[in-house]
């Protein structure tokens, strides 16, 4: 599987992941038969994604990727959608996981 694809089918992952987790945050107060649902359907919708990267890459890098780039959208979605306030050092934090992605997107990543 090319590097493209495994960053983007973790990328699905990832997105799939955040939003289950943004869900739960803003839809809180709502009955269950509406959250569960929706909770379980986007969670199933990012095993999907981690399941098929996970058919031909390495497990430990495709984890980590996955975490990487979840932590990433969670933190711009958290700025963008939530209006949450982040310091310069968790700023640079956050610039530490991106450089950490571009890494992991370097280096093999092919089951051997």
């Amino acid at each position: 599987m090319s590097q493209m694809i495994t960053v983007l089918l973790a990328s699905g992952a990832a997105f799939f992941y955040m939003s289950a987790s943004w869900i739960m945050k803003t839809w809180g107060g709502s009955t269950y038969l509406v959250l569960i649902p929706a909770v379980i359907l986007t969670l199933s919708a990012a095993a999907w994604f981690e399941i098929e990267v996970l058919r031909t890459t390495r497990l430990g890098h495709v984890i980590i990727l996955i975490l990487a780039i979840e932590f990433l959208m969670t933190f711009v979605v958290a700025i963008w959608f939530l209006g949450e306030k982040y310091t310069l050092r968790e700023a640079a934090g956050a610039a530490i996981v991106l450089v950490g992605i571009a890494m992991l997107c370097m280096t093999p990543s092919h089951a051997e």
